[in-house]
């Protein structure tokens, strides 16, 4: 595609985490278009376990009106909720990984070793390599929103944006005013 005779560019950030004195520095991309719905069809969700419904008083199973038990999930199911926990948790490894695709500073071991990996054995040993190299959950929280707000056009566009659709008024002034005026005893 081209836009105006160029084809337009990926959005692109930098965000930097310390290593003792050392800064290291990430450049971060918006994760491309359709990436989030392939690594739902790559990695799908697991489904909950069934049950049928009862009745709280009595425990008989509930039927609908076609005379068959009413199914029910059990989102309750420690299996299930850890086992969706870890689904999220890998997909989360693999838009980090997109984010950081175009850091010419970044070479994943395991696409040297191992280039037709894919999947949740692809994801799982990111995760273990970006353990190797120090990152901590936070961090790649922080990349995973980085990516986010350049998704989104970066949150100072949408800050800008927010300042041109919201009229000063009437509700700013006194907002304004309540900071000036504190309560007596609450300095």
């Amino acid at each position: 595609m081209k836009i105006s005779g160029k084809t337009p560019g990926i959005n692109k950030g930098s965000i930097e985490f310390y290593r003792g004195s050392h800064i290291l520095r990430l450049t971060v991309q918006a994760v491309p278009y359709g990436v989030p719905e392939r690594l739902e069809r790559e990695m799908p969700m697991p489904e909950p376990p069934l049950d049928f419904a009862r009745d709280p008083k009595s425990g008989a199973v509930l039927r609908g009106e076609d005379g068959l038990a009413v199914k029910t999930e059990k989102t309750s199911d420690r299996k299930w909720q850890t086992e969706s926990g870890r689904v999220r948790a890998l997909r989360l490894i693999l838009r980090v990984r997109e984010a950081l695709r175009n850091d010419p500073e970044i070479e994943f071991e395991i696409e040297q070793s191992e280039p037709k990996l894919s999947g949740r054995a692809y994801a799982e040993k990111l995760e273990q390599e970006f353990k190797d190299a120090g990152f901590s959950d936070s961090e790649l929280v922080q990349i995973f929103n980085k990516s986010r707000d350049l998704e989104r056009g970066g949150p100072q566009r949408v800050e800008d944006k927010q300042e041109s659709f919201l009229p000063a008024g009437p509700v700013e002034q006194a907002s304004q005013s309540s900071e000036t005026t504190a309560a007596p005893g609450s300095t």
